[in-house]
């Protein structure tokens, strides 16, 4: 959207007169970050599923029968 809009604006001239698009951009400035964060916490739960969460803590959850060298 913001993409589309900002490419409007360069074809009539006024990209960088626009005072509530510069606003808008700096408003979305955060949400690269915000999304990597959101991916990374998605991917790490996910690493576990055999949790159940809230209800079975990360270290409840471990085998001691499997060792080091065979996870390595």
């Amino acid at each position: 959207m913001i993409g589309l809009v900002s490419v409007i604006q360069y074809f009539r001239g006024r990209l960088f007169r626009n005072c509530f698009l510069c606003r808008w951009l700096m408003l979305m400035m955060p949400s690269g970050f915000v999304a990597l964060l959101a991916g990374w916490f998605t991917t790490e739960i996910g690493h576990q599923p055999y949790t159940v969460y809230g209800v079975v803590c990360t270290i409840e959850s471990f085998s001691p029968a499997i060792t080091c060298p065979q996870v390595l």
